[in-house]
């Protein structure tokens, strides 16, 4: 089988990444028409400001947007998790996920992750949190585990 990277991309994630940098942009365009009309001290200090947004947006959305699930022949890494990323398929006995859909007004934010169980061969389950995801990236991701687990 070969390599695969299914992203996560969380939803909300996305459209803020996707205003702040759409914002910046039209900012740098009104900053430039300023500056053709004259420079002056306030301009130089919003070209400076914006500069530093677009760089803030850039590295955000690029980091966004590697964060995902590396599955390669014999293990699987979370890329977007600090530590205990690492899974090897020869461990793991079945995946399975869960993913809260149900309308509440008393559930909070992290009640709605997603998350991967895993039910390891030693009698462990180590479960991942993705955070918010589709329902259709979290069943690519379960199925693509079970079915290099049950070779």
């Amino acid at each position: 089988m070969k390599n695969k990277f299914i992203r996560i991309i969380q939803p909300l994630s996305l459209l803020a990444l996707f205003l702040l940098d759409m914002s910046a942009l039209l900012l740098l365009y009104l900053i430039i028409k300023r500056i053709l009309s004259g420079v002056d001290f306030y301009s130089v200090c919003l070209i400076i400001i914006d500069m530093t947004v677009l760089i803030t947006g850039a590295v955000s959305t690029r980091q966004l947007l590697k964060s995902g699930v590396k599955i390669s022949e014999d293990k699987i890494e979370f890329t977007a998790l600090d530590k205990d990323n690492l899974y090897s398929f020869s461990n793991i006995k079945k995946a399975e996920y869960h993913r809260d859909s149900k309308a509440s007004f008393r559930k909070s934010f992290t009640d709605r992750y997603s998350s991967i169980i895993f039910y390891l061969k030693d009698g462990s389950v180590a479960t991942v949190e993705l955070g918010f995801t589709t329902k259709r990236t979290l069943n690519k991701i379960a199925n693509e585990i079970n079915k290099r687990t049950s070779k």
